[in-house]
């Protein structure tokens, strides 16, 4: 779930991204095809872009990644995973911060200052089932990029809500 909204009075814009923690996690959870979806602002220039895609964690422990950016070019990736299944903590080599497996997804949200800029990777298990309302009700981890006067990015953060 994904919030995008803003301060009156020009205190800041966000995006706030809800996720409920999986629990009990195995590396079955994490296996699977994910539609991709991501989007970075700049640091130190004013700049965003957005990437989408699809994204396949193979048991053998190799995610592919294929996807298409909003300036207009198509790319691949592969990189090794590994499952911190106790954290449910997803690490994918060559990515620099790791992300959270919740139910049906996993979220990444960056402050690469190597790369000079925030931004949050959204990935939805591909799936035939049904979601009902008692999917959707539980505690959730949030995790938000705000941003401030004239869209400056300055922070990422985290908590909980219910």
């Amino acid at each position: 779930m994904i919030h995008a909204g803003s301060v009156l009075r020009g205190g800041g814009e966000g995006i706030d991204i809800f996720t409920r923690k999986a629990t009990n996690v195995d590396v079955n959870d994490l296996v699977g095809n994910y539609s991709f979806f991501g989007h970075w602002l700049g640091l130190n220039d004013r700049w965003d872009e957005v990437q989408w895609g699809n994204v396949q964690f193979d048991p053998n422990g190799i995610a592919y990644m294929n996807y298409t950016s909003s300036y207009g070019y198509s790319d691949t990736f592969s990189g090794n995973w590994t499952l911190d299944d106790v954290n449910r903590i997803v690490d994918v080599a060559g990515i620099s911060e790791p992300g959270l497996l919740s139910n049906g997804g996993i979220v990444w949200v960056f402050q690469n200052i190597d790369l000079n800029c925030l931004g949050y990777d959204i990935l939805i298990k591909k799936t035939g089932q049904m979601i009902t309302m008692a999917n959707i009700a539980g505690t959730y981890q949030t995790r938000f990029l705000q941003t401030g006067l004239g869209a400056d990015p300055y922070t990422c953060g985290q908590g909980t809500c219910s």
